[in-house]
C-alpha cells in the first residue's frame, strides 16, 4: 500500500517521509512502467535533492 494516510507536515520534517515515498513508488510503479517521478518535500540543500535522485526520482522540485 503506497498511501500513508494523514498530512500536515512540511519543511525538513517531511523530507525523510517524502524520500521513503519516492523510493516505494519508484519500486512499485515507476521502475516497472518506466514512468518518471518527481521528488519534492523538505529540500533545503543539494544533499536533500541528491537523496531523491538516489532513490529513483527523475527530477526534484524545490
Amino acid at each position: 500500500r503506497l498511501s500513508r494516510g494523514r498530512g500536515g507536515l512540511s519543511g525538513p520534517a517531511i523530507h525523510p517521509i517524502a524520500v521513503r515515498m519516492v523510493h516505494d513508488v519508484y519500486r512499485a510503479v515507476a521502475k516497472p512502467a518506466g514512468v518518471p517521478i518527481i521528488g519534492l518535500g523538505g529540500v533545503l540543500r543539494w544533499e536533500d535533492a541528491a537523496e531523491f535522485i538516489l532513490v529513483g526520482a527523475s527530477a526534484v522540485g524545490v
